[in-house]
């Protein structure tokens, strides 16, 4: 799973795009998007990949909701 650097900040932290690749319940491969600012947003976006890829979660960090 891919971690990009970005340029941009918000709130001091670092902004990365967090590649997350999972199979899907047919049993395809997929690959999701995501914007992440901090380490440990992008911790989050990496740990919750398996349990629900495609379900809104909200993260502890930046308080956004991520698809």
């Amino acid at each position: 799973m891919p971690i990009y650097k970005m340029e941009g900040l918000r709130n001091k932290k670092q902004k990365y795009r967090v590649c997350v690749n999972f199979k899907d319940h047919h049993g395809e491969y997929r690959q999701i998007q995501r914007i992440a600012y901090g380490l440990t947003d992008v911790k989050f976006h990496l740990r919750t990949r398996a349990d629900t890829p495609l379900l809104r979660t909200e993260c502890g960090t930046c308080r956004s909701t991520c698809y």
